[in-house]
């Protein structure tokens, strides 16, 4: 018997044995049929006692049967989406949407970043959240950006840790220009060391240029640049003039992003609680070292039994408060003389403690942005 017919048949028996007392005039006589007590089951048109199984049979059937008669039919999406995907643990969020789904990429792609994940399991992960935000209707510049990197991976264009990397950046193009330029900066200082020739200081910034082209991202900073190289490719200046436009126009960048932490020539510092290190905005950009507004304070001096506490207020933007140094062989739990800590990754507003219960200093940093250090002395 085919399955549709099976399901219907037994649908039948269903509705006669629930609601058999409508068409059986005596409901209890059957019950009480081969002496049978009237508080005896009825399995379909039987006794449960004379259904082949017994009645945790009957019942599994009637519950497998309708739960494939009536279970949700999968989404058919295009070629981006696949029917395997389940987005039920993803919640989409059309308040602050940029920010809750860069966020909550960057579980897998930090995840990937710390060797943790590999490239096609962050790529699985980033897909779930994309898929989710796409069935929920939310779209933006940022959730779209994200999809087209999916279109050029889907077509080959970029391999999985290349498209995790693209991704990366589509989702936070806040920090697209401060890796860029930091990017371009490294190969700049090696010219003004004389370690380089002009010529050959552009073709680092050539190679960094195009390295974020072939990744399909740009900004204004990365156009301009784009600009001055195509005046050099051309022949219509020489290497070193073109390499001081360059330079010009980082230097201006620079100016303007620093302007965003300072106030009347003061950096900006928020008021904090004692015992309290904040996170502040600009902390997942480089650069922000050189006026130790990574961690603020950088350096903290405390009571042995104090407890203190860490703040991500870095936007969406997350961190980690990680007991040790960059490339250190042991660091977090595993910390040198004990009372090492880790808070994992902090989402934006989000709060660690940790009590010192040793004299010491302890060093700490952030595995996701490494120029972020700071430190704690227990006295």
């Amino acid at each position: 018997m085919k399955k549709t017919s099976l399901i219907i048949f037994m649908a039948a028996i269903m509705v006669v044995g629930v609601l058999g007392t409508n068409y059986v005039s005596d409901a209890d006589a059957l019950k009480s049929k081969n002496g049978a007590s009237p508080s005896t089951d009825i399995c379909g048109l039987m006794l449960c006692s004379d259904y082949p199984g017994g009645k945790a049979t009957y019942q599994d059937i009637w519950s497998t049967a309708f739960r494939s008669s009536t279970s949700l039919p999968v989404s058919n999406h295009s070629d981006d989406h696949s029917e395997e995907y389940s987005t039920s643990k993803i919640i989409p969020s059309s308040h602050n949407a940029d920010q809750d789904f860069s966020a909550q990429l960057d579980v897998f792609i930090h995840k990937f970043e710390l060797d943790k994940i590999s490239s096609d399991e962050a790529l699985e992960g980033i897909k779930e959240v994309h898929m989710a935000y796409v069935d929920a209707r939310i779209a933006s510049d940022i959730i779209d950006g994200v999809g087209d990197k999916f279109k050029l991976y889907n077509k080959g264009t970029f391999d999985a840790a290349t498209a995790v990397e693209a991704i990366h950046l589509t989702a936070e193009p806040q920090n697209v220009d401060p890796e860029y330029q930091g990017a371009l900066d490294e190969v700049i200082h090696k010219f003004e060391l004389d370690k380089i020739s002009s010529d050959e200081a552009l073709e680092g910034i050539k190679e960094a240029h195009y390295g974020f082209v072939d990744l399909y991202i740009t900004s204004n900073l990365v156009e301009s640049i784009g600009i001055q190289l195509n005046i050099y490719e051309s022949g219509n200046d020489s290497a070193s003039h073109v390499l001081e436009e360059i330079h010009e126009v980082i230097e201006e960048e620079e100016s303007a992003m620093a302007a965003l932490l300072f106030v009347d020539d003061e950096v900006m510092v928020k008021e904090l609680p004692p015992n309290t290190v904040d996170m502040p905005a600009g902390a997942g950009v480089p650069g922000c070292e050189t006026n130790n507004m990574c961690y603020t304070p950088t350096h903290l001096m405390v009571n042995l039994g104090t407890t203190v506490t860490w703040i991500n207020s870095d936007g969406s933007i997350p961190h980690t408060v990680t007991a040790g140094w960059v490339d250190g062989e042991s660091i977090g739990l595993d910390y040198p003389g004990g009372n090492g800590f880790d808070s994992d990754f902090m989402s934006g507003g989000a709060e660690f403690k940790h009590t010192f219960e040793t004299p010491g200093e302890y060093d700490y940093y952030c595995q996701l942005h490494p120029w972020m250090i700071g430190s704690v002395i227990v006295t």
